[in-house]
């Protein structure tokens, strides 16, 4: 049985070279690549964030806009005196501030 030479843990490990300027400068420009991503990426979850909150803000203000105005027509329907009907006469003539009208205009 024949076994196959070893090779010397030397030859197995990367040379100093590589990790030379060239090296160093990829892994700056990669870093500040992956950098750029993820300061993107919070960006634009932040912007997504904002227009879910401006939307359910606006959704309710719209809300209260609306029960607001609701509310004030129950109110009106509540206070507004009823109006008289179209072919009735309204005796006028009879109030006090009626007759003061009269006797200084006539």
């Amino acid at each position: 049985m024949k076994l196959m030479p070893r090779r010397s843990a030397r030859a197995r490990t990367t040379p100093a070279a590589a990790t030379g300027a060239h090296a160093i400068g990829f892994a700056a420009l990669a870093s500040v690549a992956l950098g750029a991503v993820a300061v993107g990426a919070l960006a634009i979850g932040a912007l997504s964030i904002g227009r879910l909150v401006a939307g359910r803000v606006r959704i309710r203000r719209l809300e209260i806009d609306e029960l607001v105005v609701r509310r004030i027509r129950v109110t009106e329907e509540l206070t507004t005196p009823s109006t008289p009907d179209p072919g009735s006469v309204i005796e006028t003539s009879t109030s006090p501030a009626r007759k003061e009208f009269d006797r200084v205009h006539n």
